[in-house]
This record gives structure tokens, C-alpha cells and sequence, in this order.
């Protein structure tokens, strides 16, 4: 289990949601030109999955800073299903009262999911493609307006 400091956004990011996507392509490039090395970076490309034993045992510091670093990703990469997972299960963990700085990341967050999800148009196919649904975008706003109560963010009053 990593415990970097709670404030490295790139190793978390790394940790959780591996390479971005340019970066995977250099590096198989890279690696496809010298020694043959490329399981080594296909592994580590993908990040790890939010299991138990990872999340539970995260410190409150840690799941704090993992949230506000997992919305950045959000807002700069968008949706990926990877990082839905990771988003769902930090929140799982996370104490209330939030932080007033995980307070507004989630805030940031849920917004841009309703905006996101109202742009979205779910054919029945999405899911089978990998594509986000409404469903997912839905969750998390009810998550952030409900459980969290940022009421004004609420599709219903």
C-alpha cells in the first residue's frame, strides 16, 4: 500500500488511473525501439483497482487529498471508467463533515457531471462501448446533492 504524501498529485494519479494516454503511446514507442520490455509498461499503464484492502486502508488525509486529486483529473481528462470507480469507492470512506476543500472539489464535480450527463444521449449501447451513461453521471450527482447534502445541486428540490 503507497503512502506518498497525500498532496502528490502524480504519483496518486499514476497509482490509481496509470498513464495518460500520450504518454503510453512514447513509452511504447520507446520500449518497442530498445530492449523488449513492453509487459513492463503494459502493466504499469493501467493503475491499480480500488480494491478493500487498498481503500480501507487509506488515511483520512490520504482519502481527502485522493478526492480533490481524482476531481482534478475529472475536470482536465474527463470521464474515464477507471476513475469512476476510484471516485465511488474514496467516497465510500470519506468522514463527514467534508473539508471545506473536498466540499468544493465535489461541488465542482457534481456540476460538471449534470453537464456532462445532459449532453449525454444513452442509445443502449453506450455501456457495451465502454461509453459513460447517464446512469453513471446521475449517481454522483445524487451522491454529492444527497449524501453529502449540497441540496442546491439536486436535479429535484
Amino acid at each position: 500500500m503507497p503512502h506518498w504524501l497525500a498532496a502528490d498529485y502524480g504519483r496518486w494519479r499514476l497509482f490509481c488511473l496509470g498513464e495518460k494516454e500520450d504518454e503510453s503511446e512514447r513509452m511504447n514507442k520507446e520500449s518497442e525501439e530498445g530492449a523488449n520490455e513492453q509487459g513492463n509498461v503494459k502493466s504499469s499503464k493501467c493503475g491499480h483497482m480500488p480494491t478493500p484492502a487498498i481503500v480501507m486502508n487509506l488515511s483520512e488525509n490520504e482519502v481527502n487529498s485522493l478526492i480533490q486529486h481524482l476531481v482534478q483529473v475529472f475536470l482536465e481528462e474527463g470521464y474515464s471508467k477507471q476513475l469512476f470507480l476510484w471516485l465511488y469507492s474514496v467516497l465510500l470512506v470519506v468522514q463527514k463533515p467534508l473539508l471545506h476543500d473536498v466540499c468544493a472539489s465535489l461541488r465542482s464535480f457534481a456540476k460538471q457531471c449534470r453537464l456532462i450527463r445532459a449532453m449525454l444521449t444513452d442509445d443502449g449501447s453506450a455501456a457495451e462501448r465502454g461509453a459513460p451513461t447517464t446512469n453513471e453521471f446521475s449517481l454522483f450527482v445524487a451522491l454529492v446533492s444527497i449524501y453529502f447534502e449540497q441540496k442546491d445541486l439536486a436535479d429535484h428540490q
